[in-house]
């Protein structure tokens, strides 16, 4: 009956291995609890910064901020380019210079062979 199992948990046993298990899923239940208080401290401190960060830069426009940054990052883009483009044609500028000067070096080669035989 009700009653029966009722007076067979209450008063809680002080010992053996009911009141052992009771203790551990008390300690359990007590775990569960503060961790969720812990999580949910977490959670509104969390809220509580964004809120904060969101009223100190509610004066900032972010979203001409955001074009302003697309138009440097385009900017810097074009730049680099640029200068790759610049450092391409030097270095084939170099190479046709160093082709040039070999085959002069040979013409003249060619010619002091004619002029001695």
């Amino acid at each position: 009956t009700g009653a029966k199992m009722l007076s067979s948990t209450f008063p809680p046993p002080t010992k053996g291995p009911v009141a052992d298990v009771q203790r551990e899923r008390l300690k359990a239940k007590e775990r569960v609890a503060k961790h969720r208080r812990k999580v949910e401290a977490e959670r509104k401190a969390k809220e509580l910064d964004e809120e904060k960060r969101r009223r100190q830069y509610a004066h900032v426009d972010l979203e001409s901020l955001r074009e302003d940054a697309a138009r440097r990052a385009k900017d810097a883009a074009a730049k680099n380019a640029m200068a790759a483009a610049k450092i391409a044609a030097a270095l084939k500028a170099k190479k046709e210079a160093a082709a040039a000067k070999r085959a002069a070096d040979a013409r003249a080669k060619e010619r002091r062979r004619a002029e001695i035989y």
